[in-house]
């Protein structure tokens, strides 16, 4: 399957491609790695993701990512990508001046994504309801023009005679 970049956020003047991936939002390790101030980003967060390999268990994902931000043929490409709460934890792990910001920053993503997710539960709900609300009225109406109806014969040439009739 591959992850598509849904759209960019920025801390500190560094831009992250957010990628939605199996219903969650994941960042690039070079991203992470930019945004944190590092010189090599990618093999900085990759050296930090391999010495606490258990603090980041179900909290990355390879995946194959395309996109014009990226590549100009389109072809995917394999990433290492991470949520934010992993990226919370490279803000306790990363030894850089932007790190304790960076942790407070994908906290807040956090944050507004929970926020986000139980918005789009809230409309799901209340269209679910009105879905049903027309249903029952479907039925009832469906009801209603049975009981005018009454067939007169049967198979292929049944002939329809309303009440009315």
């Amino acid at each position: 399957m591959v992850a598509e970049i849904v759209r960019q956020e920025e801390f500190e003047g560094t831009q992250l491609a957010v990628i939605e991936h199996g219903g969650e939002e994941w960042f690039m390790a070079e991203d992470i790695g930019k945004a944190l101030g590092y010189a090599g980003p990618r093999s900085s967060i990759i050296r930090i993701f391999n010495r606490n390999r258990d603090e980041f268990e179900g909290l990355s994902r390879e995946v194959k990512v395309t996109t014009r931000l990226i590549d100009i043929d389109f072809r995917p490409h394999r990433c290492i990508v991470f949520n934010s709460q992993a990226c919370i934890k490279f803000g306790f792990f990363a030894n850089t001046p932007r790190a304790k910001a960076f942790g407070h920053w994908a906290s807040n993503f956090l944050a507004q994504g929970v926020k986000r997710l139980k918005e789009g539960v809230a409309r799901l709900e209340a269209q679910h309801v009105t879905d049903q609300a027309r249903i029952q009225e479907q039925q009832v109406h469906i009801q209603e023009l049975e009981e005018g109806v009454h067939w007169v014969g049967s198979g292929e040439f049944a002939q329809v005679v309303t009440a009315d009739a």
